[in-house]
């Protein structure tokens, strides 16, 4: 068992914390967070959502978030980056996926809406515990400054969405769904600002996930955990495979790596 003076723990939610469709932290991983906090190890959120569709769990406090894929990050109430999508491809994916029959959800800083339902759509933003909502102002809030996009789309149909873009990327961790985001924005890159801001190295942190969204965070921590009902990309880079999230995996990794 390697030892390492891990600093700060960096956390997916959805399939990580949680399994998919929980609301409340299992007593086991509310018990484990809670000890990796007495012992002065930061525990931070890294998570696809917005930071105001960020849970709370009772008992356990946030440190900071790494949110939108890596394009928002707080420290504390400190603000640390940001990196919206640049103005034209948000015009330009939003066209491409009207022009698809496909609707498109638009996350701001302070809010979120789509142009119009589809179910597969409104079940991905039913991940976060929140409805699909259409504003009567969606236009209004294409002009703010968005971080990420949400579409309803199948992997074949991605090069059809970013036709004409150049500074956006996707990031697939439901099948049939993804997040749009910065292309020069991930997860890992996220991370290391925190880190950064901080003045540490990756080695003194560790990082858990289960989708293709956690593949680089995974790879760039210290120590990276993939989940055991993560795919089987993520556990192969990761540098250890815990149990699934419905089996506190998360609490015997801590456990493993003797950080509880």
């Amino acid at each position: 068992m390697r030892q390492m003076a891990i600093r700060l723990a960096f956390f997916d939610i959805d399939g990580t914390l949680l399994p998919f469709g929980a609301e409340e932290l299992s007593p086991g991983v509310r018990a484990a967070l809670q000890a990796l906090r007495r012992r002065g190890i930061g525990v931070f959120a890294a998570t696809g959502r917005p930071p105001y569709l960020v849970p709370t769990f009772r008992g356990v406090r946030w440190d900071g978030l790494v949110c939108f894929n890596g394009s928002y990050c707080r420290d504390g109430d400190r603000v640390v980056y940001t990196r919206p999508l640049p103005p034209a491809d948000v015009a330009r994916v939003t066209a491409n996926a009207k022009a698809m029959g496909l609707p498109v959800n638009l996350a701001a800083g302070s809010r979120m809406g789509c142009n119009f339902h589809q179910p597969e759509l409104d079940e991905f933003i039913a991940f976060a515990r929140r409805e699909a909502e259409v504003p009567a102002d969606f236009d209004a809030l294409m002009k703010e400054e968005i971080f990420q996009m949400m579409v309803a789309v199948r992997p074949e149909q991605e090069a059809a969405l970013f036709a004409g873009t150049a500074g956006v990327k996707a990031e697939r961790w439901w099948p049939k769904a993804i997040d749009v985001v910065p292309s020069a924005c991930s997860k890992a890159e996220g991370v290391r600002r925190i880190l950064e801001g901080r003045g540490l190295q990756a080695e003194d942190c560790i990082a858990f996930g289960d989708g293709g969204n956690d593949v680089d965070m995974i790879r760039c921590a210290g120590i990276g955990v993939a989940m055991g009902n993560a795919r089987d990309e993520v556990k192969e880079a990761a540098d250890y495979v815990t149990g699934d999230a419905a089996e506190d995996g998360v609490a015997s990794a801590l456990s493993h790596f003797g950080l509880i």
